[in-house]
């Protein structure tokens, strides 16, 4: 029973979202077990942009 099927779209652009952010995480932690230190800046650069107002949609 679907009754908002007008922001399917909107809905599955916003779980598409969240699962980029929770690949990008696993991402990051492995990397970091592994030690890579260019990954594991980036890692660090996204968690930083992560507390700037610009980046409120990823949050």
């Amino acid at each position: 029973m679907r009754l908002l099927k007008k922001n399917d779209k909107a809905n599955k652009m916003f779980n598409e979202m969240k699962n980029i952010k929770s690949l990008w995480e696993k991402f990051g932690l492995c990397a970091r077990r592994a030690g890579n230190p260019a990954i594991s800046w980036l890692y660090q650069q996204r968690t930083i942009l992560r507390r700037s107002p610009l980046m409120h949609i990823w949050n």
